[in-house]
This record gives structure tokens, C-alpha cells and sequence, in this order.
């Protein structure tokens, strides 16, 4: 006599449990994870578009390059808006008419500010994603001298691409 049992539903021993629980989490894992670094990049554009605004209050004007003397960008914008970032010692550590790349101030592009930088990006240590348009018409436009106003901006703030999150890194100064 042989007795032989059936189960209604399979019971599931641990080691084909582990990975079908996992098979069922990692998609609601990524989902979040993906949604964390939409949120931090958000949050970091609002930061830097907060800082282009209290520029304008203070100067009359949107931040530019640094430039020097000849007219020759030395540094970006991301390093003009620096003391509205909360990062004012940095600031004040920039050699404000040499080029991103002289000496002194390619030592610091290694201490960028958390808020030039993207969850999970590829991008080498010192290298940001977030960028803007240079060009006529743009905020960045390098005919413009001292900065744009807001009187010029014609189609309004809400309607204009200030920046954004790119495909290619570049030094964030």
C-alpha cells in the first residue's frame, strides 16, 4: 500500500522563494529608486533656479560668466551663483580673473557643491550634467553685458528653459 499526496497549492521551499520574491521586489525597487533621483535632480534645478532669482533681486540682473578683462570667459555661471548657494567660503577661494583651468582654480573643481550633481550619474568627480543655452536670445547670452535682465526675457520666466539636466558631463566650473 503506498499513500500519495497532493498539495492544492504548492507550498514553496527557500531556495526558489528568495528568488521569486526578488524577481517580484526589484521592479518596485527601481520604480522607487528611479523616482528618488527624479526627485533629487528636481530639487537641485529648484535650488539653482532659487539662486539665479535672488541673483536678479540683488544685481538688476541674471548671473553670466565670469569674464576677464578681455572679454574671455574665465569662469561659469555655476560658480557666480555660489554665495546664493550657501557656498560663500568657496566662493571666495575662486581666483575670480584666472580661467577654470589655471592652476589655483582647477584644484577646486574636486570640492563641487552637492547640488551640481546627479544621483547615480556616470560622471567623473567634478563633473555636473546640469547645463544651460549660450547664444543670442538665450539666458546665457555672452553679448550681453553684465547679465541678462528679466525685462529682456520676452517670452517671460515661466516659458524659458533657464537649465538642464544633459546627456554629457562637463567641469562644473
Amino acid at each position: 500500500i503506498r499513500f500519495l499526496s497532493r498539495e492544492a497549492i504548492p507550498t514553496l521551499n527557500p531556495s526558489t522563494a528568495v528568488p521569486i520574491a526578488l524577481a517580484t521586489l526589484l521592479p518596485a525597487f527601481q520604480s522607487a529608486q528611479g523616482a528618488r533621483v527624479r526627485a533629487q535632480s528636481t530639487n537641485n534645478l529648484k535650488q539653482i533656479g532659487l539662486a539665479f532669482h535672488n541673483v536678479h533681486s540683488q544685481k538688476n540682473h541674471f548671473p553670466s560668466d565670469i569674464r576677464g578683462k578681455d572679454g574671455k570667459p574665465l569662469l561659469n555661471w555655476r560658480v557666480s551663483i555660489l554665495p546664493f548657494l550657501e557656498q560663500q567660503a568657496l566662493f571666495n577661494e575662486f581666483h575670480l580673473d584666472e580661467p577654470w583651468d589655471s592652476t589655483h582654480n582647477k584644484a577646486l573643481i574636486a570640492r563641487m557643491p552637492a547640488v551640481f550633481s546627479v544621483l547615480g550619474s556616470p560622471a567623473e568627480p567634478g563633473s555636473t550634467f546640469y547645463r544651460g543655452f549660450s547664444g543670442k536670445g538665450t539666458l546665457f547670452d555672452p553679448k550681453v553685458p553684465g547679465g541678462v535682465k528679466i525685462a529682456q526675457i520676452t517670452d517671460g520666466t515661466s516659458n524659458t528653459i533657464l537649465v538642464v539636466e544633459a546627456k554629457e558631463a562637463v567641469p562644473w566650473t
